[in-house]
């Protein structure tokens, strides 16, 4: 504008000449100049350059006046520019922060907190549409107009170009951010699903771990069983527990949820503290606490077994022990008065009207293998009659008061011998069990005919023996079979029907034999086994 008004103060000063000349020129002169008629031809072309001159002025300050209304538009074109663009980044930057918010999907309520959240950013964003149209109009103004270089390096503003890319490429990272939230919410859904299946699992596992570790206590009747009910009822509780190892059993469902929560990509589960690890040893524990019970049971059961068999064998002993000794004190005593009475006390120093003196009693420890000291036995055999008498009221004779009976006798040596149950105790019994079953003799054949014994070496059993002597006890024959390691066959001879050959055969008991091969097992190893698992 400066320029314009420079401009139209030199037109105005050729103005004042040119209008000074034509006073000059018009009349006024003297006569004696009059005459100079060039000098108006001179001041009619001066005119006609100062109307040019006028023209020209006015069009420049048309022009001026022009560029200086849009100077002034572009100046307001470029502070809204400035303030719009201002507005759309910090919703963008809102946005983009937004979006760079971690998604750790911990829970579904925290998932859709982060949806709700975002939500309401991408609605900032979506009423940045009538912004964006007069930025964008405000923009190519600018742009026509050349100030838009001047707009970023003077006010720092992001370019319309790159500010619509900008905004283009945020409208379709919110499309995608949106479609990654709701994956995550469905994904955190499915993990929270697994996580609780399994804490749920977890907790079944541990109820019914606890439920069967007290079952296995027999809930106190243990005192009171027999061995084989023990025996039964623990099997009966392995069989439960075994099952649960298997297809839908609950370990199986520990492990199925556990597999689950890994596929999902579950890493902690908050709510439980049991991992699939410590469950798996949790049941491992149990497993060895029910085999360790019934262990106990097995061998308390065969123990009894085996004492059974044992007192058979001792009660047949003990008879005939007492028989030797009260027979040989008859025999004695009737030839001694047919010889005319020659000593005939000697009957009192073996047994007297069926029972044992105190020498003789002595004689029959010492066969059946009761060693005690004289003076001992001595003690141990008046406190047995001496009580009797004391009980009968002093009589010492009739009804074979006078000495020891076969029922204290047998009484006596029974308890002497089936104290303790040691592991020398089960291996004898075992021991007992074979010879007893294989006519007299343990883990062999004798006189070629096939027993009980096994193998014709120590320490083996035959499962023959095993089968008859438990087969009673429900399933304790096939538990110690599982852990008898069978170390061969023997051959047996059986008769047709299943009677096997050995020991006593029935009275008329007639019909054709046949060979036939039997396993024979290793209780040696089955005792070790019990005493240190």
């Amino acid at each position: 504008m400066a320029s314009y008004y420079a401009f139209k103060g030199q037109v105005d000063v050729y103005e004042s000449l040119l209008k000074e000349s034509q006073r000059l020129l018009s009349g006024h002169l003297s006569e004696e100049h009059a005459g100079v008629g060039e000098t108006h031809d001179r001041v009619a072309v001066a005119e006609g350059t100062m109307t040019t001159l006028k023209e020209i002025a006015e069009r420049f300050k048309v022009e001026v006046e022009e560029r200086l209304k849009l100077e002034k538009e572009l100046e307001a074109a470029t502070e809204r520019y400035v303030l719009l663009a201002g507005k759309v980044g910090f919703v963008i930057d809102e946005v983009e922060e937004a979006i760079a918010e971690p998604i750790l999907g911990n829970s579904v309520e925290e998932v859709e907190e982060l949806e709700e959240r975002f939500k309401n950013v991408t609605e900032n964003f979506k009423n940045l549409k009538e912004v964006m149209l007069e930025l964008s109009r405000v923009g190519d103004f600018l742009t026509k107009h050349g100030r838009v270089e001047r707009v970023e390096e003077e006010r720092q503003a992001t370019p319309p170009a790159v500010l619509l890319a900008t905004v283009q490429k945020v409208e379709k990272r919110i499309e995608e951010h949106i479609a990654e939230l709701e994956r995550a919410r469905e994904e955190t859904r499915r993990k929270v699903r697994v996580r609780e299946e399994f804490a749920e699992a977890a907790r079944g596992l541990n109820a019914w771990v606890q439920q069967l570790s007290e079952r296995s206590n027999l809930g106190g009747r243990r005192s009171s069983l027999q061995p084989q009910d023990v025996t039964k009822e623990l099997e009966a509780l392995r069989d439960e527990y075994e099952m649960g190892g298997r297809e839908r059993g609950r370990m199986m469902v520990v492990e199925e949820a556990s597999e689950a929560q890994e596929a999902a990509g579950v890493v902690a589960n908050g709510f439980v503290t049991d991992t699939v690890y410590s469950l798996r040893k949790e049941y491992e524990e149990l497993g060895k606490l029910i085999e360790a019970r019934l262990n106990d049971s097995v061998t308390a059961q065969a123990m009894l077994m085996s004492q059974t068999a044992e007192s058979d064998e001792q009660m047949k002993e003990v008879l005939r022990v007492f028989q030797v000794l009260t027979t040989a004190a008859t025999v004695v005593g009737e030839g001694e008065r047919e010889e005319g009475g020659r000593e005939g006390g000697r009957a009192g120093a073996r047994g007297e009207g069926g029972c044992l003196t105190q020498k003789a009693f002595k004689e029959g420890l010492q066969a059946l293998g009761v060693v005690l000291e004289d003076s001992e036995a001595d003690v141990q055999y008046k406190k047995v009659v001496g009580g009797r008498r004391g009980r009968e009221g002093g009589r010492e004779m009739g009804g074979g008061g006078g000495g020891m009976t076969l029922a204290e006798f047998s009484s006596f040596v029974t308890t002497a011998l089936t104290a303790g149950s040691s592991r020398e105790d089960i291996l004898g019994a075992f021991k007992t069990i074979a010879t007893s079953m294989g006519q007299g003799r343990e883990g062999g054949k004798e006189g070629g005919q096939g027993g009980g014994g096994g193998g014709g070496r120590g320490g083996v059993i035959s499962g023959e023996v095993l089968n008859l002597v438990f087969e009673a006890q429900g399933d304790c024959v096939a538990y110690m079979k599982e852990h008898m390691p069978e170390t061969g066959v023997e051959k047996i001879k059986k008769r047709k029907g299943g009677k096997e050959r050995g020991g006593e055969e029935a009275d008329g008991e007639e019909g054709e034999e046949e060979e036939v091969e039997v396993p024979v097992y290793d209780y040696m190893s089955f005792v070790s086994y019990i005493f240190e698992r």
